[in-house]
């Protein structure tokens, strides 16, 4: 809670009021502290002077308006203009302070006085709640920043300006330190604004015929000129004496005070003073204490009583042997309660819709919420809640961003999100030689990671860049409610084959055996003549005359193949051709091995 002496909020209704006094400002009303019947106060936004209208209430067309102001830490009403025979009467251009006008009608009644306030906006308020995270659960984070701002003050009102006439009483009184009396004279001054008439109250005694120095006695102890006492003062008579009581006339032979000097003065306009004429040299004193006091009528009809009076602890010189106006000591008493700032004790307010229990509402403009409670203590369950904070204010209940632009009010939303899980569609194993892979999930927005991902946003796994292994695949969401999903992928190793087959065989040629010239890594051989798929075990016979295509195949999550051929030779048919009768021959026919096939020689033997 921060004290602010210069904003000034109350109920505000922002239209012109059916009163006496209206205004295009924003209408508050005024909250004194003396128990006064409050007024309506206009604010106008930064940068705007104000205006104020009078109407009358009735009376006798013909009405005149005399306008006056007071500003706060001024000591009274001052005259501001007067408009004489119009229906209404309007200022413009106003700065802050108070102004009140007094209505007379045509036939010089006093058919109105009325007051109202011109409150100018000096610094615009503003309150910001931070955005808050949202989440599926708590804690909410709470984070405000205020600026009151400021504008023109008001304080309660010094007395209405009030006409001094013969029923007016008045007091003025005197304390001084001071030897030898009957050498001085007491004067009252009025304002300028009146034409500073003197008043005379008691002269030196020498002025009016009796002993200039008839009285040594010392000092002034609250001697008082009243319009409402009949006592004669004789400095002369008796003597020595100090001078003290109240009194309406002076001198051996009583002469009456002339009140009328000072008829028709505003007794609420500042500057009244007190004169005191040291008529003799050679005697020093000081004013310590000086009161003024005028009990009336108010031009607004209403009884008051306005008092002028020097501080405590006051002393002012006398000036020694000053008989004349000019040269006399003159003390300007200043008004008895000058009227400070109303001081309105600002502050802030957490709230929220639906309602939840903030225990540093009013301390705090950050707060963390574990939990959200409701009024009666039990915890929520997690919701969406609007949350706000406005300025509030000892003087009023109302936002000051209604009257002084800105903005005394802001809220944000605790937006509850909700909790999911993020799953990724599994892969099957893949090989080193499989195709790059693009991961499904059933999240948006979120960020793929691990070994083998070569695009983090759109999920693409490469097996080549992972290499063999088991990995774990991550996709994490920036969003606290939903949980991050994984993967596992296997990636496996190709097989290597290499089929190796003889160029030809015989087909009375042995069975051979294909894995003593081949690397399978646990392949199967299959084709023609295979006779044992696991080694390989390729029998010529089995297979017969011709080119046989031979496969090496692994099966399995990553398969490969490979592929020869083998030829089978059928034996050859020997003729020797018809018989000769030169010369006899006697063929033999033999096979003999080379290599990996028979070859199949004719022999010639001579016979005989």
């Amino acid at each position: 809670m921060q004290k602010l002496v210069l904003f000034v909020i109350l109920i505000f209704t922002c239209f012109l009021s059916n009163g006496q006094i209206t205004s295009t400002g924003c209408q508050g009303e005024t909250q004194y502290t003396n128990g006064n019947p409050n007024d309506p106060i206009y604010y106008f936004e930064l940068g705007q002077t104000g205006d104020l209208t009078a109407t009358p209430p009735g009376g006798t067309p013909g009405w005149n308006f005399v306008w006056s102001k007071f500003t706060v830490g001024a000591a009274g009403w001052t005259f501001y203009s007067s408009e004489n025979n119009v229906s209404s009467s309007t200022i413009s251009n106003l700065t802050g302070g108070a102004y009140t006008v007094t209505i007379t009608d045509g036939t010089g009644t006093v058919v109105g006085c009325y007051v109202a306030w011109v409150s100018q906006v000096l610094a615009e308020a503003t309150v910001d709640v931070a955005p808050i995270a949202p989440g599926c659960t708590g804690p909410v984070q709470l984070n405000g920043t205020i600026n009151y701002g400021s504008i023109t003050p008001y304080s309660n009102l010094p007395a209405f300006p009030m006409l001094i006439d013969a029923n007016t009483q008045i007091s003025v009184c005197y304390t001084a330190t001071h030897t030898w009396v009957s050498d001085l004279a007491f004067y009252m001054i009025g304002p300028a604004t009146c034409g500073s008439p003197t008043l005379l109250m008691m002269p030196n005694p020498g002025a009016i015929g009796q002993g200039s120095v008839c009285n040594s006695g010392n000092n002034i102890s609250n001697l008082c000129f009243s319009t409402e006492s009949t006592n004669n003062i004789n400095v002369c008579n008796p003597a020595p004496s100090t001078l003290s009581g109240t009194y309406g006339t002076y001198g051996a032979s009583p002469t009456a005070i002339n009140w009328s000097t000072i008829y028709g003065c505003d007794a609420s306009t500042a500057g009244w003073s007190v004169q005191i004429y040291d008529c003799i040299g050679g005697d020093v004193g000081a004013l310590t204490d000086a009161t003024i006091s005028f009990t009336g009528t108010s031009a607004c009809g209403n009884p008051q009583t306005v008092v002028y009076s020097t501080p405590s602890g006051y002393s002012s010189t006398i000036n020694d042997n000053t008989c004349s106006a000019s040269t006399a000591s003159i003390f300007t008493v200043p008004i008895a309660n000058p009227q400070p700032p109303i001081e309105c004790e600002y502050g802030y307010e957490w709230n929220s819709t639906p309602y939840v229990y903030i225990a540093d509402s009013t301390t705090s403009l950050n707060i963390q919420l574990d939990q959200l409670i409701d009024a009666a203590g039990n915890v929520m369950p997690w919701q969406d809640v609007i949350f706000s904070l406005s300025i509030t204010s000892t003087c009023d209940t109302v936002a000051p961003g209604e009257c002084f632009g800105g903005d005394g009010y802001d809220e944000e939303l605790f937006d509850l999100m909700p909790t999911g899980q993020t799953i990724i569609d599994p892969l099957p194993v893949l090989c080193t030689s499989s195709a790059p892979q693009t991961l499904i999930v059933n999240q948006i927005g979120g960020t793929w990671s691990g070994p083998g991902i070569v695009d983090a946003v759109n999920g693409i796994f490469d097996p080549v860049a992972s290499g063999v292994g088991i990995f774990t695949i991550s996709y994490d969401v920036p969003n606290p409610c939903i949980t991050p999903g994984t993967v596992i992928i296997e990636v496996q190793e190709m097989p290597v084959l290499n089929l190796v087959t003889p160029a030809g065989l015989c087909i009375d040629a042995s069975p051979v055996d294909l894995s003593a010239l081949s690397v399978n890594n646990g392949g199967l051989y299959i084709g023609n003549g295979i006779v044992d798929p696991n080694t390989g075990l390729f029998d010529p016979a089995m297979a017969g005359v011709g080119v046989h295509l031979i496969s090496l195949e692994v099966g399995g999550i990553c398969p490969n193949s490979a592929n020869a051929s083998i030829e089978v030779y059928e034996l050859p048919v020997v003729n020797a051709g018809p018989d000769a009768d030169v010369l006899q021959l006697s063929l033999s026919i033999g096979c003999h091995w080379c290599n990996w096939w028979k070859l199949c020689l004719v022999t010639c033997r001579r016979i005989g």
